[in-house]
């Protein structure tokens, strides 16, 4: 008796998941979340045209949208006509809307963006198993600004890749990756609710500026260290020099150059000494470097300011010191390139 051979199962083509868009964030099958076919819906908005495109959607009232982008764009991004973003736009930044939400783009040139749609039970559903109990109250998936994880891109480029490659049980493939993007987004969340807040810095009380001060004065001819600051103070050097920058709003050093410039004011004004003596006598090693520094805080060299406060005084005026005239407070990016104990 002869045998059938089985029969060659039918092979059954996979259906692609990543929906067309023929209007902005609106594929055909975004019907299926309404009707509870699906809890997922992924589709693709792409164009190569050079043009400016304005579109507007209205987010479904039961549904939240994740953007992707998947190349370098030029948007503009309003949300409720409050504006979140103008300009670029790298490949792999998102962004998350919230249902119900009235949207509004510019596209100005080429785009192609990949667009999740979750159904509110699903982003509940995630939620609820992340932290352990039913989630009550409006349901956020993240602030509505571009931003960008390199783990949720590369989840985004494993739905074009099996998209490519045909792959079988295309919407049950989608949903498994939308639930690890949601999770991964809702874990992100939490890490930034859970950051601890920056310690504000306590100012330096008034006692111990006291300290500091009359440490500089008393050494204001000779190195002065960091170190040797805030052992006047009683503190470390790093919690001395977070305080007195919080109470004065200068660096230590940037201090120490101040009071050194003032000093050489007052020799400037009131003595006939040579430059390079009031340079070492207020701690300056050289004379370049002092002038290099006196005309960083006073707007001009040594020999000028001294030449400039003669000429007042000659014509009845008093002698500007530091009060009156200091031109600005030297720029505090050159403040690392002086050190303290070099000064």
């Amino acid at each position: 008796m002869s045998m059938n051979p089985d029969p060659i199962p039918a092979i059954i083509p996979a259906t692609p998941f990543i929906h067309d868009e023929p209007l902005w964030r609106r594929p055909a099958a975004l019907d299926r979340l309404a009707t509870g076919q699906s809890r997922t819906v992924v589709s693709r908005w792409c164009g190569t045209g050079s043009g400016i495109r304005e579109v507007t959607a209205q987010a479904g009232d039961f549904h939240h949208t994740i953007g992707i982008a998947l190349r370098h764009m030029d948007i503009a991004f309003l949300v409720a006509g409050r504006p979140i973003h103008d300009g670029r736009v790298l490949p792999g930044m998102l962004q998350a809307s919230g249902p119900g939400e009235p949207l509004r783009a510019v596209f100005r040139g080429p785009y192609d963006m990949l667009h999740l749609h979750l159904s509110q039970g699903l982003v509940a559903e995630c939620l609820e198993q992340a932290e352990g109990c039913p989630h009550a109250g409006e349901i956020s998936l993240a602030d509505p600004r571009f931003s960008r994880d390199l783990v949720i891109e590369r989840l985004a480029q494993s739905l074009l890749m099996a998209e490519e490659a045909g792959a079988a049980l295309g919407d049950l493939y989608a949903e498994s990756i939308a639930i690890a993007i949601v999770t991964r987004l809702l874990g992100l969340q939490t890490n930034a609710r859970m950051r601890p807040a920056r310690r504000e810095v306590a100012a330096l009380p008034k006692w111990r500026i006291k300290r500091v001060t009359e440490y500089i004065d008393a050494h204001l001819g000779g190195p002065v260290t960091l170190e040797e600051l805030a052992e006047a103070t009683g503190l470390t050097r790093m919690h001395f020099a977070a305080q007195f920058r919080t109470a004065t709003g200068y660096r230590p050093h940037e201090y120490l150059l101040r009071k050194r410039i003032e000093r050489a004011c007052d020799l400037l004004g009131t003595s006939d000494a040579a430059l390079v003596d009031i340079a070492l006598s207020v701690g300056f090693q050289t004379q370049a470097h002092f002038t290099t520094v006196f005309k960083r805080f006073m707007g001009e060299t040594p020999h000028r300011w001294r030449s400039a406060q003669r000429t007042r005084v000659a014509a009845g005026a008093r002698p500007g010191m530091m009060g009156t005239e200091y031109r600005s407070a030297p720029p505090r990016s050159c403040e690392s390139t002086i050190p303290l104990s070099g000064a």
